[in-house]
């Protein structure tokens, strides 16, 4: 009992050390990418992002192609084989990295040669093609990234992972500063091309350092990675095929539909009215710089949300429901009290975040529009993690791809109709879709009971309470509109809303606890 005990508090010691190393690295990735982003936006400007950010969502579908379903192929097939000695690890890695080689050396001449087709009709310019050609040559680097990825994670060093991160973060940074600095910035196609051409030497670097974390890591265990072989190579190479191919197969198809929804975007607004550069410019508005504002704080959340999928796997397969029950109430309680509080404070600061990192009103504006639906996201993005765990992948994947079908057909609808509101209209109904359905499944499968009224009413009061008096007490000294000031505001705001949930939890946990009549 004792033993069984010390395990089980080792194993939840170790979740929270991984969950919380994997969300300080996310958190400062992502803190540095969203203020770099502010800068690669006041140097390029608003139609050179928007342009950028249309190549970078071709280039998409080509990473799903070369790297969809390899990490987490090896990472299954290596940790499965590791609990039965690890004498099948070496032909298994052996089996990726031929497989890496075919489809990410495919994708790479597809696309090289591919590109002035490319640019002149996904993207809408011409002069692009050289952009293109540059991305093409990061794709079989970005394929056996993700093989390295998997690995490092099968063999529970996850710390590897996160080194890379930091790494290929400040290598991007780096070597887009100084690309940036050698064009002219009024040249949208040219600052495309120099931003390209950053991604493709910070993708070489990274390969390189992952290429030697991953030697160095074969010298240090020779036994599991040396092993003699115990069976003919093609029997791992069929079952590499078997598990890495249709996961494949359903990324691209997903990624295929986005990237059409994207290249439809332009091409809605200028049938609304817009010139084609001004196109661009209400598409990295909302694309470049509102999303990433959205999307910045789900660091956290996606960290802890990715280990909770073996979690769920343990408990299925030990057939203990309330476990994954209480999991599942607790994480969706969480995941609310988090996403609220940010939503509600992004939204009602969204004009000084516009101003501040983007020197933008307009950015505002449509930070201001997507934040409602944050707490959709976020949900969205846990239920599918514990879908993931109960082993229903291939729902969440039909799910994904439903909602990418539909968002197109309401982009060739809406967008010429409505302009780029259209276009925030999609996002927010298409993720209550998604969210709707993969939350059917999970309560099917789980038989999870929600209270609301304490999930999201206990949190929404505290945050407007929070937000509300946040904004009165720093406008008694003017408008401080200075990354300083937006910084203590949101720790202001972070410990009033704790201290009033905290106030407000015996009110509600009263009522849960009353009988039913």
């Amino acid at each position: 009992m004792k033993k069984d005990l010390n395990i089980k508090n080792n194993g939840l010691a170790r979740f929270f050390i991984n969950g919380a190393t994997l969300t300080a690295v996310a958190l400062a990735v992502r803190c540095t990418s969203v203020l770099f982003s502010a800068y690669v936006t006041r140097a390029a400007g608003e139609e050179g992002v928007g342009l950028f950010t249309l190549i970078m969502n071709v280039y998409a579908f080509a990473v799903t192609f070369c790297s969809a379903g390899i990490s987490l192929t090896v990472t299954r097939l290596v940790a499965e084989d590791m609990a039965r000695g690890g004498a099948r690890c070496p032909a298994i890695l052996r089996s990726a990295a031929l497989y890496v080689t075919l489809i990410g050396g495919a994708a790479t001449f597809l696309m090289f040669s591919g590109a002035p087709l490319l640019a002149r009709f996904a993207i809408g310019s011409p002069a692009t093609a050289s952009a293109v050609r540059y991305l093409s040559l990061t794709l079989l680097p970005i394929a056996f990234g993700s093989l390295f990825s998997g690995y490092f994670v099968a063999v529970r060093r996850v710390t590897r992972n996160a080194l890379i991160s930091v790494v290929s973060q400040a290598a991007r940074v780096i070597m887009t500063f100084a690309v940036l600095n050698m064009i002219n910035s009024a040249d949208a196609v040219a600052c495309a091309r120099a931003l390209c051409a950053a991604i493709l030497v910070t993708e070489g670097l990274t390969f390189f350092f992952s290429a030697f974390l991953y030697a160095l890591d074969r010298k240090k265990h020779p036994a599991l990675l040396l092993a003699p072989a115990t069976e003919p190579p093609a029997s791992a190479w069929r079952e590499v095929c078997a598990t890495a191919l249709p996961l494949c197969i359903s990324a691209c198809i997903r990624s295929a539909l986005v990237t059409a929804e994207h290249v439809m975007i332009p091409w809605g607004l200028v049938r609304a009215g817009e010139s084609r550069a001004g196109a661009l410019a209400l598409y990295g508005l909302l694309h470049g710089m509102a999303l990433p504002i959205i999307l910045f704080p789900i660091a956290p959340l996606t960290s802890f949300s990715g280990l909770l999928v073996p979690e769920f796997a343990g408990s299925l397969a030990a057939g203990d429901s309330r476990r994954m029950e209480r999991m599942c109430r607790r994480a969706t309680e969480a995941t609310l009290i988090y996403s609220v509080g940010v939503a509600v404070f992004i939204l009602l600061f969204s004009e000084e975040i516009g101003y501040i990192l983007y020197d933008s009103y307009s950015a505002g504006k449509y930070i201001a529009i997507l934040a409602p639906v944050i707490p959709i996201m976020y949900l969205d993005h846990l239920t599918d993690a514990m879908l993931k765990g109960v082993g229903e992948q291939v729902y969440s994947m039909w799910v994904n791809i439903a909602d990418a079908a539909i968002s197109v057909v309401l982009v060739l609808i809406l967008i010429p109709v409505m302009g780029i509101s259209g276009y925030a209209t999609v996002i927010l109904g298409m993720e209550g879709f998604n969210f709707a359905l993969s939350a059917l499944r999970l309560r099917w499968r789980v038989r999870v009971r929600a209270d609301l009224v304490t999930s999201f009413l206990r949190p929404l009061l505290a945050a407007s309470v929070a937000a509300g008096l946040t904004r009165q007490i720093f406008s008694m000294n003017g408008e401080l509109t200075t990354p300083r000031w937006l910084v203590l505001k949101g720790i202001f705001a972070a410990v009033s809303y704790v201290a009033l949930l905290l106030a407000l939890r015996p009110l509600f946990f009263l009522r849960r606890r009353m009988p039913e009549k």
